[in-house]
């Protein structure tokens, strides 16, 4: 017999990160999706990310996750 594994991960919203009410039904960003392992290490990434982002997706697979937000947005994250 195999083992299996199952998380079930339960999140609440501690802090939004938006600044007004519906700003984020007014931003018109393209749309795009990128998974990573619970490690922040990316192993998915839209192809729709490019325009976004400015990486190729293959340049973004492996690498962790923290590497490609800005330096000064690292602080509120931690909140």
């Amino acid at each position: 017999k195999g083992t299996s594994m199952l998380i079930v991960i339960f999140a609440k919203l501690i802090k939004s990160a938006y600044k007004v009410p519906n700003e984020l039904s007014t931003l018109k960003s393209p749309k795009f999706s990128i998974r990573h392992s619970a490690a922040g290490i990316v192993s998915h990434v839209d192809s729709t990310a490019v325009s976004a982002l400015g990486y190729l997706p293959q340049h973004m697979m492996g690498r962790p996750i923290l590497d490609f937000y800005h330096p000064e947005d690292l602080d509120a994250l931690k909140d």
